[in-house]
C-alpha cells in the first residue's frame, strides 16, 4: 500500500466505532515505517482529533527489549510521565480527590499507575490525581518494534486486547511481521529438535551428490547438525510452525496494512532533513535516480542504509575540500566520491559477497578506484594520504580523456566478460 492509502485507512480506523480491533502496519526492516508513522500518521491523527473535538492524545510506545508484560507497562508509564508532572504543576489544591478513583479501574490501569508512582511521584499525590488523567480510553497507542519484543506473543496480545476491549483504546502496531511469525516457532524449538532425534520414526533418506559418490560415508550412526535440521523442517514446516502466531493474531488484529515506501520521495525527504550543507544537498538530489537504481540492482531497498551513506559521504566531501583538485575536474571527482561511497555502503550493509572467481567480483574490483573509501565504509578508518592518492589517480584518468569505446580501455575494463578472440581483435 502507498503512504496515502495507509494514512486514509488509519484515519478511518481512528473514527470507527463499529467494533474493537487493532491495526498492524507491516513492513521490512529499514523501510522507515517508524519514520513514516511519526512524520505522517501521528500529525494526521492529531489534526483529525482536534477537528473532531475528541482530542485524544497519541502515545508512542517501543516494545524493544521488553521481556514481560511488566516491562511493557513500564514503557507505557514512561510515556505518561509528562502528563503526571503537568497535572501536579497545575493543581491548586488536592482536597479529597483521593476518593475519586473509580472502583471499576482495570488491572492494566492500576499497574501502569503503580509504575508511574515508583518512578516519578509520591504515592499520595499519584492516587489523588490518577482519576483526573489515567483514563486510557482518552489515548491512541502506537506500539512499535513488535518483532524485537521478547515477551511471549500470546501474553502480549492478551494485554493489548485488554486495552482495546476493556479500556476502549485504539491500538496501532508497527512490525516486520515475517520476523514476528518466527517467535511462535522458537517457543517450541527444543521439542522440535527432540522429536527430530527419535529413531522410531522412519526417516526418508536424503540422496545427494556426495552420498552417490561416497556411499561408504552414509553408514555412520551419528547425526550431523544438517541432518537434524532437515528432519525438524520435515516435521514442522514453516507454515505449521507459525500457525500458533497466526491464530493468536486473528483475535486481535482486524486490519493488516502492508507498508511499501515511496523510495524516491523518502530519499529526498531524508536528504532535506540531513545535516548536509545546501550545496551538498543539491548534489545528492541530482543523484536520486542513481541511488534508486543501485538499490534495485542489489535488491536492498533499505533507507537506513541510505542514512548510513549520508553520514559517510558528508564527511568525505568535507575532507575533499582540503585536497588539491583542478577546477575542471572538481565536479567529476565529487560525483565519483558520491557514487562510489553509495555503492560501497550498499554492498557493506547488504553483506554482498560474490564468489571470488565470478565476473561480478572482478567487475566490482575493477570499478572500485577508491580503496580508501572502501576501507572507510567497512572499517571506519579514514586515511587522508590514501584518499588524496586515489583522487590524484582519478584526475590522471580524467585528464587522459580516454573514450569509452577505446580498444585498450575496453580490454582493461571488460576482458573477463569476453572470449580470447575478442581480446585479440581489440589488440
Amino acid at each position: 500500500m502507498t503512504e496515502q492509502q495507509i494514512k486514509e485507512e488509519i484515519l478511518r480506523y481512528i473514527k470507527d466505532r463499529t467494533y474493537n480491533y487493532a491495526v498492524l502496519i507491516d513492513g521490512e526492516w529499514g523501510s522507515e515505517k517508524t519514520y513514516f508513522v511519526k512524520r505522517i500518521i501521528v500529525p494526521s491523527i492529531n489534526e483529525q482529533e482536534k477537528f473532531s473535538g475528541t482530542d485524544r492524545a497519541v502515545k508512542y510506545i517501543s516494545l524493544y527489549g521488553c521481556k514481560n508484560i511488566g516491562d511493557v507497562q513500564e514503557n507505557i508509564a514512561w510515556s505518561f510521565a509528562e502528563n503526571a508532572r503537568q497535572k501536579i504543576k497545575n493543581k491548586a489544591s488536592w482536597g479529597n480527590s483521593a476518593d475519586k478513583i473509580s472502583e471499576n479501574a482495570f488491572l492494566s490501569s492500576r499497574k501502569i499507575g503503580n509504575a508511574i508512582l515508583e518512578k516519578f511521584l509520591p504515592k499520595d499525590l499519584l492516587y489523588q490525581i490518577a482519576s483526573d488523567w489515567l483514563n486510557l480510553g482518552e489515548f491512541i497507542f502506537i506500539f512499535d518494534d513488535l518483532e524485537r519484543c521478547e515477551c511471549p506473543i500470546n501474553e502480549l496480545f492478551g494485554f493489548l486486547n485488554e486495552l482495546i476491549e476493556h479500556e476502549n483504546t485504539k491500538v496501532i502496531i508497527i512490525a516486520n511481521e515475517k520476523e514476528v511469525s518466527g517467535i511462535a516457532e522458537v517457543q517450541n524449538l527444543e521439542g522440535q529438535y527432540y522429536l527430530s532425534l527419535d529413531e522410531r520414526i522412519e526417516w526418508p533418506k536424503q540422496e545427494n551428490y556426495f552420498s552417490r559418490i561416497y556411499p561408504q560415508n552414509c553408514n555412520s550412526q551419528k547425526l550431523t547438525f544438517d541432518e537434524i535440521e532437515r528432519r525438524r523442517k520435515m516435521l514442522f514446516p514453516v507454515k505449521e510452525a507459525n500457525s500458533n502466531y497466526r491464530r493468536i493474531r486473528e483475535k486481535l488484529i482486524g486490519v493488516n496494512l502492508k507498508y511499501e515506501p515511496d523510495i524516491d520521495v523518502s530519499i529526498s525527504e531524508i536528504i532535506k532533513s540531513s545535516n548536509c550543507d545546501n550545496f551538498t544537498k543539491m548534489r545528492l538530489e541530482k543523484n536520486v535516480k542513481l541511488f534508486i537504481s543501485t538499490m534495485e540492482n542489489y535488491n536492498h531497498k533499505n533507507l537506513r542504509t541510505f542514512q548510513f551513506f549520508l553520514s559517510k559521504v558528508n564527511y568525505l566531501l568535507e575532507k575533499l575540500t582540503s585536497v588539491e583538485i583542478e577546477d575542471e575536474y572538481r565536479d567529476a571527482v565529487s560525483s565519483h566520491v558520491i557514487s562510489e561511497t553509495f555503492v560501497q555502503s550498499v554492498e557493506y550493509k547488504a553483506n554482498y559477497h560474490p564468489a571470488r572467481d565470478s565476473h561480478v567480483r572482478l567487475s566490482i574490483e575493477q570499478d572500485t578506484k577508491f580503496q580508501s573509501i572502501k576501507l572507510y565504509i567497512e572499517c571506519g578508518i579514514y586515511n587522508q594520504k590514501d584518499f588524496q592518492q586515489d583522487i590524484w589517480k582519478l584526475q590522471v584518468e580524467l585528464a587522459a580523456k580516454i573514450p569509452e569505446d577505446d580498444p585498450y580501455y575496453l580490454i582493461y575494463q571488460q576482458y573477463y566478460f569476453h572470449t580470447q578472440a575478442w581480446c585479440e581483435e581489440q589488440l
